[in-house]
């Protein structure tokens, strides 16, 4: 015949064994304890065990009376709940930004509990921010926008809106939020809300300085209309009128004067095709991206500098629209300027890699190489490099080459020939 000692589970057993020998010494009159038997088909059954000892009149053990329940359903339950409850929590905490729960209540949202990005985010703890109040934290027109979409989580439909704050610091930050109601069950009270605050502060950042760095082009392109191109075109005008005012007077124009016209208007020539390269090097380029990358890299093999080559292996025609290549030549752009600039190299390899189902761009020059941690501290054009990849569904990565330097690869896909 088995023991008691024989089926429980080890890292049960000592307990067990302890609460017996405080009932039989008089310490306690009983115990209760949850514990685990061994099944003899080898699964582990929780039991909830109750036991008593039972004396002689002379106060001498007699025998114990045990009662064993099973709770193995329960304990399993219980798991499942820690289980779920760490998967929400890890999930919650990985977010960049952070998850969220609370309460439409008199028509302004609640905020119940929040995950630990919460902090990172507002520089402040949640009861911290409902101390200081909203008012602290968004602008008036903020308050207002977020009031509405109380409202339209209230009456049960999706949230999905931009939300931009001042951290408990003064920074301005920017969240995107997404939320929704949960039926919590009968008799819980007030709907529950659920929903995720992503943290995108940095692609904001970016957006607005592509955005200023295209105002700043557009104000050079002006100033260079302005004191260049218009300055070409009026001498132009006025030597044209010269020759017509000569004419009417029945002076024909000499061959040197029309070649200086000739002159004045191929230079103007070459001036609106130096502005529309700047607006638009693929439009102007007759072969695509291959040509454009192609024309840059002519461009900066023609100055001192690290001899620079370039290379296209077209296995595949490229199916990307012109937003999308445009983006892929101002990264090789960057890329280029930056191995030029920082690099020290003597040589740099441009490469495109066409594909049926991808474009690969590589930039590997042959210099000191990049630092461990500069990805990590990049600045602005290295971060612009980034988000334009990511605004075209492309990876880009910057690391050292196969024999020292840098290499820069920006892998992008291509779209299915039908949706081209």
């Amino acid at each position: 015949a088995t023991t008691f000692q024989a089926i429980t589970h080890p890292d049960d057993l000592d307990s067990d064994m302890e609460h017996a020998r405080q009932v039989l010494v008089g310490s306690r009159t009983h115990y209760d304890m949850e514990k685990r038997y061994l099944h003899k088909g080898g699964h582990v059954v929780w039991v909830l065990l109750s036991v008593s000892l039972v004396r002689d009149d002379a106060g001498q053990p007699m025998y114990f009376v045990s009662q064993i329940q099973d709770i193995s359903a329960r304990k399993h339950a219980e798991s499942q709940l820690i289980d779920s409850e760490f998967r929400y929590r890890t999930i919650a905490n990985l977010v960049p930004g952070f998850v969220f729960e609370g309460v439409v209540r008199e028509g302004r949202p609640q905020p119940t509990w929040v995950s630990s990005g919460f902090e990172r985010v507002y520089g402040c703890t949640l009861d911290r921010f409902i101390e200081l109040g909203s008012e602290r934290f968004y602008e008036a027109a903020t308050r207002e926008r977020i009031l509405a979409g109380a409202s339209t989580v209230a009456r049960g439909s999706d949230l999905s809106m931009d939300v931009s704050l001042r951290s408990i610091d003064g920074a301005q930050r920017w969240l995107r939020v997404v939320a929704r109601s949960v039926h919590a069950g009968p008799g819980a009270g007030l709907e529950r809300v659920l929903g995720v605050a992503e943290d995108i502060t940095e692609r904001m950042r970016l957006e607005q300085a592509l955005h200023e760095a295209a105002r700043q082009e557009q104000q050079r392109l002006g100033k260079e209309i302005h004191d260049k191109l218009t300055q070409e075109l009026v001498g132009v005008a006025l030597l044209a009128r010269g020759l017509a005012a000569a004419a009417r007077k029945g002076r024909q124009p000499s061959a040197e004067e029309l070649d200086q016209l000739a002159l004045l208007a191929s230079g103007t020539i070459g001036t609106c095709h130096s502005i529309a390269q700047d607006l638009s090097p693929l439009g102007e380029a007759h072969g695509g991206l291959v040509q454009a990358l192609h024309d840059m890299v002519d461009r900066q093999s023609d100055s001192n500098g690290p001899g620079v080559r370039f290379d296209a292996i077209e296995d595949a025609p490229i199916r990307l629209q012109l937003p999308s290549t445009d983006h892929l030549f101002r990264i090789a752009q960057e890329g280029l300027t930056n191995a030029l600039k920082h690099a020290s190299a003597h040589s740099i390899k441009v490469t495109l890699d066409v594909q049926p189902d991808s474009l690969r761009l590589e930039i590997e020059d042959d210099g000191i190489g990049i630092p461990p941690d500069a990805t990590e501290s990049a600045g602005l054009g290295l971060k612009i490099m980034h988000y334009r990849a990511e605004l075209i569904g492309a990876r880009l990565s910057i690391g050292p080459g196969e024999t020292g330097g840098t290499r820069l690869v920006c892998e992008c896909p291509q779209p299915a020939s039908d949706a081209a």
